[in-house]
């Protein structure tokens, strides 16, 4: 055996016969040898442990969660990685993070690329387990790591998070303002609003910070609301800023209709004079 020859694992080489060569090592470092590579498990072992599957382990590795589970001065013998005694610390850590919980939950197990496509943001949900920032629910931490449950609103608000950052898509923007998602997307694409883009699984997304949609509300305004302020319609009014050269921004064609008038504040009060002394159109019926 090379690692009695090699000086390695204590123990001598004897030769008899015709060069037959018999390695002999004490009993009690084979006992120790045998007790050492049984704490410690290959890959299979440990996600045989977990109950996790091959991606999800990788996964998992990558996100440096099993980092602390690598066994350190392995002896020469001992073939596997990572330290039973450390992985079981593992999931006690995280069962230890557990809240009660009654929403609707995810078990660690779905949590994988059919799931979501976002890599990284899985990574991250992997490392917000293990740091107890994603808390799995209290009734699922009996059994293997993968069994445990987080609860799914979380697991997709950091899936979001890390796609989005602090931003919102047209879509969230939408439901805060009342404003029709074709026109935020069309006033995206016009350059009034600023935005960025992101990756999700079906192409790209226009992700607004919410400073960027106080920007534009706070330097615009919505013609059909002012309409309203001044007693009067949409087409009246931007006829009258029309006549008065004050230009509006953001329409959009919603078939007929013609949707999503601004008027930027600053061209509004150079022709407020205007506006104050001329009486504004009739409402038409």
């Amino acid at each position: 055996m090379s690692a009695v020859s090699e000086g390695l694992v204590d123990g001598r080489v004897d030769y008899s016969g015709f060069g037959h060569r018999h390695t002999m090592i004490p009993k009690h470092i084979a006992e120790e040898i045998k007790v050492e590579r049984e704490g410690v498990f290959d890959k299979t072992q440990t996600r045989e442990f977990l109950g996790v599957s091959k991606n999800q382990y990788r996964l998992l590795e990558e996100a440096g969660v099993l980092a602390a589970t690598v066994s350190k001065g392995r002896g020469p013998l001992v073939g596997g990685e990572h330290a039973q005694q450390e992985l079981e610390k593992l999931v006690q850590r995280i069962a230890d993070t557990a809240i009660p919980f009654d929403g609707e939950t995810v078990t660690l197990r779905k949590l994988n690329l059919r799931f979501t496509t976002d890599k990284a943001g899985l990574i991250e949900a992997y490392q917000k387990m293990a740091t107890g920032a994603l808390k799995p629910a209290l009734d699922s931490v009996s059994g293997k790591l993968a069994d445990f449950t987080f609860p799914k609103t979380q697991v997709q608000h950091i899936l979001k998070r890390h796609r989005c950052g602090e931003g919102w898509t047209v879509q969230e923007v939408a439901r805060i303002t009342g404003w029709k998602e074709q026109c935020i997307a069309h006033w995206c694409d016009a350059g009034l609003i600023e935005h960025d883009l992101g990756s999700h699984s079906q192409g790209l997304s226009r992700i607004i910070t919410p400073e960027a949609l106080a920007a534009f509300q706070a330097t615009h305004v919505q013609v059909s609301s002012l309409a309203k302020q001044l007693d009067t319609t949409s087409r009246s009014l931007v006829k009258k800023l029309d006549e008065k050269g004050i230009k509006t921004v953001g329409a959009f064609q919603d078939g007929k209709a013609t949707r999503g008038v601004f008027v930027a504040l600053s061209d509004l009060v150079k022709g407020l004079d205007d506006l104050l002394v001329t009486p504004v159109a009739e409402k038409s019926k």
